[in-house]
């Protein structure tokens, strides 16, 4: 026993100091030979959503016993398969086998080998952000020889499982209680007293049920490694069960090496620390560990929920903000087709009106105009009233020329009265036609400007204002044409 507390001083040691120098992250989780996550023999309650394969290889010694003269080999495997469809649920099949080389006894040496199949049920949940719980059933199915089944040996383990994760250090700790109700010497051969002892020792099945009990923690010593240690009891229990140190027990030490996001590798090591049973062909089974076992895995894991590639939009180049004023252009026509000069045209947009002339060739401008829907509207002196939409855009272009209708066959008369300091004028305008008749007399705007529309022939022009001399003036008016009558009027003195 004095070996045995050695053994958990040293794994404690080791574990414990480690994690206090380690600021690794946990994040992944290593695979144990099932393909579960875990250490070697204890496994955590929750797993990630993974399809995991595990391939494992080993040796271990066994000293000679009683009548088993010289030590004996076992050359062991195990293939393993797990998903984990649900982050509750995990579902894995093992397949274990090992080759016995038995030692020199009465009978010589001797090679056998045996396969035994395990499934694997496992369910847990989230206690809080560090500690989870969970149960595993576990059905084995022990036979004599190797692929074999037999019904009444099948066994079952039945275990709750917790784990804990340090929230500030790379370490957990994680262990299970349960039962095992073992069946498996009923796979046993008939004449098991005629069985050589080197034969007994390699059977590995029990008369006897047991009580389950591991403890094993975890640190992580660097992103892609980690190291682990572990103390698991196998107390067996009933009528045929052995002494307290008669039961298996074992402490197993190692480390694991993430290649990648898929690929692990693991080395193993574990020490028995059972009390030899007795080899007599009346004794009861009690199953025999290694001594001294060693063990390499190789485990790969499928992502079932693999994260989705990010899809980084391209970044256009920003933009030009679009100009928020246009220019409007445009040319108006007669009938004929020729470019009406001094047409008054009205453009009304954004609640505002602004007013431009044409030049000789008829052509209107306005400049600055806002973005949007607008109104054009134009009038001239023998031409009817023309109103018409535009939608004014960024980079207008000119609009197509608009002819005028014409309306009846008068001409028009304008006149401008100014002082001789060309200042705006407001004046009276009496027009008669060469009998003397008044055909008008009204007052010019603000401006000094009078328009009026005339029927074709000879007129007397009369202006005046008072304290300025009046003005007369003969004027012709044509059809369509526009007389142009601009006065300067003196002050009287």
């Amino acid at each position: 026993m004095s070996k045995l507390f050695a053994v958990i001083s040293v794994v404690l040691l080791l574990t414990t100091g480690v994690a206090a120098r380690a600021q690794a992250d946990m994040a992944r989780e290593g695979v144990t030979s099932n393909g579960l996550c875990g250490l070697a023999l204890t496994g955590y309650p929750l797993c990630a959503e993974r399809l995991n394969l595990s391939a494992t290889g080993g040796y271990g010694y066994t000293e000679s016993i009683g009548q088993v003269e010289g030590s004996h080999h076992r050359l062991g495997g195990s293939l393993g398969g797990a998903i984990v469809p649900l982050p509750w649920l995990a579902v894995a099949l093992r397949l274990d086998g090992r080759l016995d080389l038995h030692p020199n006894d009465a009978r010589g040496k001797d090679l056998t080998g045996t396969g035994d199949p395990r499934i694997f049920v496992r369910a847990g949940r989230m206690l809080g952000r560090d500690v989870s719980l969970g149960g595993e059933g576990v059905l084995w199915f022990p036979g004599a020889e190797a692929p074999s089944f037999e019904p009444k040996a099948t066994s079952v383990d039945l275990k709750a499982l917790v784990a804990w994760r340090s929230p500030t250090l790379p370490f957990s700790l994680l262990g299970h209680v349960g039962v095992r109700l073992d069946q498996s010497a009923n796979s046993a051969p008939e004449d098991l007293a005629r069985l050589r002892p080197g034969d007994r020792l390699a059977l590995g099945l029990s008369d006897s049920h047991a009580v389950l009990l591991a403890l094993g923690s975890s640190v992580r010593v660097h992103p892609q490694g980690e190291l682990f240690g572990e103390l698991a009891l196998d107390l067996l229990v009933g009528e045929d069960a052995p002494e307290f140190a008669g039961s298996p027990m074992r402490a197993a030490v190692g480390g694991r090496a993430f290649v990648s996001e898929a690929i692990s590798l693991e080395l193993s090591g574990t020490i028995a620390f059972q009390q030899r049973p007795s080899l007599a062909p009346t004794a009861p089974l009690v199953p025999i560990e290694p001594r001294v076992s060693i063990a390499l895995g190789l485990r790969y894991a499928f992502d079932l929920h693999p994260p989705k590639p990010v899809v980084v939009a391209p970044v256009e180049p920003p933009r030009e903000p679009e100009p928020a004023f246009a220019t409007v252009t445009g040319v108006l026509l007669d009938d004929q087709g020729a470019p009406l000069p001094d047409v008054r045209v009205v453009l009304r947009a954004a609640g505002s009106e602004r007013e431009s002339v044409t030049d000789a060739e008829g052509r209107y401008t306005f400049a600055d105009v806002p973005v949007g829907p607008a109104t054009l509207e134009s009038s001239a002196m023998g031409f009817e009233l023309t109103r018409w939409e535009v939608d004014v855009r960024p980079n207008l272009a000119p609009l197509a020329a608009r002819p005028l209708s014409a309306k009846g066959n008068a001409g028009t008369l304008r006149v401008l009265a100014r002082t001789f300091t060309s200042e705006p004028l407001a004046a009276s305008i009496q027009i008669r036609d060469t009998r003397g008749r008044k055909v008008a007399f009204e007052q010019t705007d603000a401006q000094g400007r009078y328009e009026l529309e005339l029927p074709p022939g000879e007129y007397v022009v009369l202006i005046s204002a008072p304290g300025y001399r009046p003005h007369r003036r003969a004027v012709r008016i044509e059809r369509y044409a526009v007389a142009i009558l601009n006065v300067d009027l003196s002050a009287e003195k």
